[in-house]
């Protein structure tokens, strides 16, 4: 929360963040399954509940000013609470279990609901299980990005040149693509042009090198995920933006 804060100050359009679900269905901003390699605690993040995460979990042991504090990650319903009375918009990528796949779609959508925040919000999975139940559960009225199947199905046919012809991602409207794959250069222009002519805006993560962030604002993307925000707020200004 305090780095959502901090690029909230310094102007970001979004704000991007992972989800997992505690033991007692309290949605929260966490990368992993597990606390092992992100805090100071063990086990599953579902085996610990909310209230016990709080008291407990620290992620703040690699930065040496917090020293002393306690910091636990926020539940997601902390974050629409500071933010959705201003213009952030959110992206949130559900990394939770598939057979959790219900529960959470249930939840997440019922809280954008609640907060009125469904219209400036991207929801994004790997698993397709996951973004399905989502999509059933919300409707089509929350931008969706595509599984990593999705993503595949409007790839392959952009790179081979057929998507004139044939064209058939599923129900994804953003396409949010590592900067290479599979030998391809993903950030090549003529892919950012063949989603737009689809309807889709071009997403890229996590990019966090200057020269990169240059080459991906060229190709004309809709969008930069990046762990360094004042810097590429520096190539924007650079480049006129």
């Amino acid at each position: 929360m305090l780095w959502f804060e901090h690029a909230a100050g310094l102007g970001v359009d979004a704000l991007e963040f992972d989800l997992q679900i505690t033991k007692d269905d309290v949605l929260i901003a966490f990368h992993d399954r597990e606390w092992d390699k992100l805090t100071n605690a063990t086990g599953l993040v579902r085996d610990m509940t909310f209230a016990e995460m709080e008291r407990t979990v620290d992620v703040s042991g690699s930065y040496e000013k917090y020293d002393g504090f306690l910091v636990s990650p926020p539940s997601i319903e902390s974050i629409f609470e500071r933010f959705s009375g201003t213009s952030v918009k959110f992206n949130v990528e559900i990394k939770t279990e598939i057979e959790l796949k219900d529960i959470v779609a249930e939840k997440l959508c019922g809280l954008l609901k609640d907060y009125g925040v469904e219209g400036r919000m991207l929801v994004a999975s790997f698993d397709s299980e996951s973004l399905v139940a989502f999509r059933q559960k919300c409707g089509h009225a929350v931008a969706t990005s595509g599984s990593a199947e999705e993503t595949e199905n409007a790839l392959i046919p952009i790179l081979l040149g057929l998507d004139r012809w044939w064209f058939r991602p599923g129900y994804l409207s953003v396409l949010q693509l590592p900067l290479e794959g599979a030998g391809f250069d993903l950030t090549d222009k003529k892919i950012v042009e063949r989603a737009h002519a689809h309807g889709m805006a071009v997403q890229y993560w996590v990019v966090n090198d200057e020269d990169e962030m240059r080459k991906v604002i060229k190709s004309g993307a809709d969008g930069i995920l990046t762990d360094e925000v004042e810097k590429l707020m520096g190539v924007m200004e650079e480049m006129g933006y």
